[in-house]
């Protein structure tokens, strides 16, 4: 952060010339430039510079305690991805050695066919599957604990709890298109409570359990 914006943008400054105006422009056009969580970063990047300063007598007051209030652009709103673009990226995904290695492209046409976060994706187990009804029920939630690796733990609320609905191309014996269909491979009901190494490996291993192929096209 300091080398990337902070440096560049006010680091030739002299003591004197650190004032509430001068960082205020500087921090409004980061917000402009860069968006909200790098405008937010920067200013407590500086307001931690400057209470240090304050602290060793360099600064009377710290400059940073009066700038403007950061507001978050609550007009923007999350984009969809268009037909032509998901058809793109579950292309490439099917096309890569790597995604195919680790499940890649059946992960993602779960997150697609439930619309789960991706903790709660790999949290499914056959278990929680009922393919003659089409329902897939959603109970945990996988996290990164420090110390222990990745942890299965129960959704945070009732609320969360839920069953779903999927949809019929991920549900049925056949798919238009000829290629594998259905919730496929091995079926265990047993999902490990901790599992070490990488996400991809937990990733790997639960995919294993509820997995979808459908024809990208």
């Amino acid at each position: 952060m300091l080398a990337r914006v902070i440096v560049p943008g006010v680091g030739s400054l002299c003591l004197g010339e650190v004032s509430t105006p001068r960082l205020d422009r500087f921090v409004q056009s980061v917000l402009a430039d860069k968006g909200y969580a790098t405008a937010k970063l920067t200013r407590s990047v500086l307001s931690g510079i400057c209470g240090w300063l304050v602290r060793r007598g360099a600064l009377a007051t710290n400059p940073v305690r009066d700038l403007t209030p950061l507001e978050l652009d609550r007009d923007r709103t999350a984009r969809a991805l268009s037909i032509e673009e998901l058809h793109a990226w579950l292309a490439l995904l099917d096309a890569s050695p790597f995604a195919r290695r680790h499940d890649l492209p059946e992960l993602a046409r779960f997150m697609l066919a439930t619309g789960l976060r991706l903790g709660e994706v790999l949290g499914v187990t056959w278990a929680d599957v009922d393919i003659s009804k089409g329902t897939v029920a959603v109970r945990r939630t996988i996290v990164r604990v420090k110390g222990q690796g990745l942890v299965a733990k129960r959704v945070k609320s009732c609320v969360s709890e839920r069953g779903l609905l999927l949809p019929s191309w991920s549900s049925s014996c056949s798919v238009p298109g000829g290629s594998d269909s259905v919730l496929s491979r091995g079926r265990s009901s047993q999902t490990p409570a901790v599992v070490g190494g990488t996400a991809a490996t937990w990733a790997r291993r639960s995919a294993r359990c509820v997995v979808v192929r459908t024809s990208s096209g």
